[in-house]
């Protein structure tokens, strides 16, 4: 009997930037290039682009009124 052994290594980046779409993206990519190593820019820009929402939402989910202010909030 063979025993088979699978190993994963992962480079992370820990400190991701974050982009949520207030704020002028000059500054994001400037940040975003002194995280993030120029091989990884791509990957970690899916990463970091997927989480946007939800990191939008958890800093502005408590500003909001109603459903109308939160629409128009979100298409800024």
């Amino acid at each position: 009997m063979m025993t088979q052994s699978l190993r994963y290594v992962l480079v992370e980046v820990k400190n991701l930037p974050i982009y949520d779409g207030l704020n002028e993206v000059d500054i994001f990519f400037n940040s975003f290039e002194r995280e993030v190593p120029e091989k990884q820019h791509i990957q970690a820009l899916d990463w970091v682009l997927c989480t946007t929402l939800a990191r939008w939402w958890g800093t502005h989910k408590g500003s909001f009124d109603d459903w109308h202010e939160c629409r128009r909030m979100m298409r800024t």
